[in-house]
């Protein structure tokens, strides 16, 4: 399955962009409350992301992969302090889970392989998200 809007990725850029997902991604189940009509139900969205201080590795991602990409902005305290600005990328459900199968085969990092494979399994994500 190709995902829309994304560039033909070659086994280099997957190995690159895998590589980058290894050192400085996350992956996880998130669970919020979904309300309809006057009852909540708990509802889990799986979501990938990839944070740095470095924006060049984090813009290629969000060229490469549908998404959000967040330039972030540091407060005067921050700034005062010696913090850089950190930059991210981020996608969730049907995305997250396209991407996730784009990686899996050039993640090296089994600790992160895992994490993969368990929260983008198939019966996790919940269907009716986007």
């Amino acid at each position: 399955m190709k995902l829309s809007n994304c560039p033909t990725l070659t086994a280099v850029d997957l190995a690159y962009l895998a590589g980058l997902f290894d050192g400085e991604g996350t992956a996880g189940m998130h669970t919020y409350s979904q309300v309809r009509g006057s009852s909540k139900r708990p509802v889990k969205k799986a979501t990938m992301a990839v944070q740095m201080t470095d924006p060049d590795p984090v813009r290629f991602f969000a060229l490469c992969f549908p998404g959000s990409y967040q330039s972030a902005h540091l407060t005067p305290s921050a700034k005062a302090q010696g913090y850089k600005p950190v930059y991210r990328w981020q996608c969730s459900a049907r995305n997250a889970r396209l991407v996730a199968a784009q990686l899996i085969p050039y993640c090296k990092n089994l600790t992160k392989t895992r994490q993969l494979q368990t929260v983008f399994e198939p019966t996790r994500i919940t269907p009716s998200l986007n």
